[in-house]
C-alpha cells in the first residue's frame, strides 16, 4: 500500500511539474528586454558554434549576403508577425571564406512592433519599427534583380529609396526616406 502511495505521489509531482512547464505563456519566451527596454538577448550567445550547430539550433544562416540554411524559419517569423503573434529569430552571419561566426543579429516582433539588434551594437535600447516589408528591384552593375527584407516606419518605403539612402550623402534625402533597417539583402525564399 505504501509503495502505491509513493508511486502516486511521484506521478502527481511529475504531472504538476509538466503542467507548470507547459503553461508558460508565449510572452515568457520573448521576455528579452529588461525593465528599461534594453535588449539582453545576446547574454548567453555561444560564438563557438559551427554552421551546422547553428542550423540545428534553428538559427537562420547567412553566408556573405545570402540565406543558405533555415530560410523557412524566417518565413515562419514573417507569417507569425504578420498575424500579430510575438516571434523571435536569431540570424548567424558567416563570411563567405570562413566557418567562424562573424556576428549574430536578432529580429523580434512583439506588441510594440519590430526590433532588430546586432551583437556588437552599443545601444541595445528598444526602438521598434511599424512594418516589415519585402522590397523588390534592380541594383548593381550589371543590373540584377534583388529582394530585400527591411523593417521601417513608412508603409510606402520602396526598394529604390532604400538604395538611394545607402549611396546618398545628402541628409535631406536620407531624412525624407526615414529610418529603416535592412534585415536580409538577398532574400530568395
Amino acid at each position: 500500500m505504501r509503495k502505491y502511495i509513493k508511486e502516486k505521489n511521484v506521478i502527481s509531482i511529475l504531472m504538476i511539474f509538466f503542467i507548470v512547464l507547459t503553461s508558460c505563456s508565449a510572452s515568457d519566451e520573448y521576455d528579452l528586454f529588461d525593465s528599461n527596454r534594453i535588449y539582453n538577448g545576446f547574454s548567453n550567445a555561444d560564438y563557438d558554434l559551427s554552421i551546422e550547430e547553428c542550423e540545428k539550433q534553428g538559427f537562420v544562416i547567412i553566408e556573405g549576403l545570402e540565406i543558405t540554411e533555415n530560410g523557412l524559419v524566417l518565413d515562419s517569423f514573417i507569417q507569425k508577425s504578420s498575424n500579430e503573434k510575438n516571434s523571435y529569430i536569431r540570424i548567424a552571419h558567416f563570411n563567405d571564406d570562413s566557418s567562424e561566426i562573424a556576428f549574430y543579429s536578432d529580429l523580434v516582433f512583439d506588441d510594440d512592433g519590430y526590433s532588430y539588434f546586432h551583437d556588437d551594437q552599443k545601444d541595445m535600447k528598444k526602438i521598434p519599427y511599424k512594418y516589415l516589408k519585402i522590397l523588390e528591384g534592380s541594383w548593381g552593375m550589371p543590373l540584377q534583380e534583388y529582394k530585400m527584407i527591411v523593417i521601417c516606419d513608412r508603409e510606402s518605403l520602396t526598394f529604390d529609396e532604400v538604395n538611394m539612402s545607402m549611396v546618398s550623402s545628402n541628409t535631406e534625402v536620407i531624412n525624407k526616406i526615414g529610418r529603416f533597417d535592412i534585415i536580409i539583402f538577398k532574400y530568395k525564399y
